[in-house]
């Protein structure tokens, strides 16, 4: 008569659940450091690309931009963006590894989106992902910084 042995496959795959877990943990928290760095990378590339843009619209446009380079908000976030009349455009670094994206109105502060990078499975920095919190797309998409640099101008300026 064979024994079945239940107990040892048990505990071997105790053991491995524990070992996948503490992999999954570890693998988590590299990523996180990896994206709060990537997020402080975002703001610095994506200041140029929207000081170039917000030059070239008032440049030919009556109504003028107002760039705004890195500054720091009231909760103490750092963030880079554009005004527009009444309105602005900012991307905020939240500290938690995306970008915020928060249309200000009057002193009043709504995220409309966030974006976040997309690594690999070995830690390498792949593209962009937004989530448009507007209503429109439910998912993350992938995007460029030039594609965010035109979406979010021309809403500022359209809205």
């Amino acid at each position: 008569m064979q024994l079945n042995d239940w107990e040892k496959r048990l505990a071997a795959e105790a053991n491995r659940l524990k070992d996948r877990t503490n992999t999954a943990v570890s693998n988590g928290n590299r990523n996180e450091s990896i994206r709060r760095k990537l997020t402080r990378d975002f703001l610095t590339a994506i200041g140029p690309i929207l000081k170039e843009s917000v030059t070239k619209f008032n440049d030919l446009s009556a109504n003028k931009i107002e760039f705004m380079a890195l500054a720091k908000d009231r909760r103490g976030d750092q963030y880079c963006g554009a005004a527009f009349n009444s309105r602005e455009i900012r991307f905020v670094d939240s500290g938690r590894g995306f970008i915020r994206i928060d249309m200000v109105k009057n002193d009043s502060v709504n995220e409309i989106a966030f974006i976040l990078a997309r690594i690999s499975r070995s830690g390498e920095f792949i593209t962009w992902d937004e989530k448009n919190l507007l209503g429109f797309g439910n998912r993350l998409e992938p995007v460029t910084l030039k594609h965010v640099v035109r979406k979010y101008i021309t809403l500022l300026v359209t809205s």
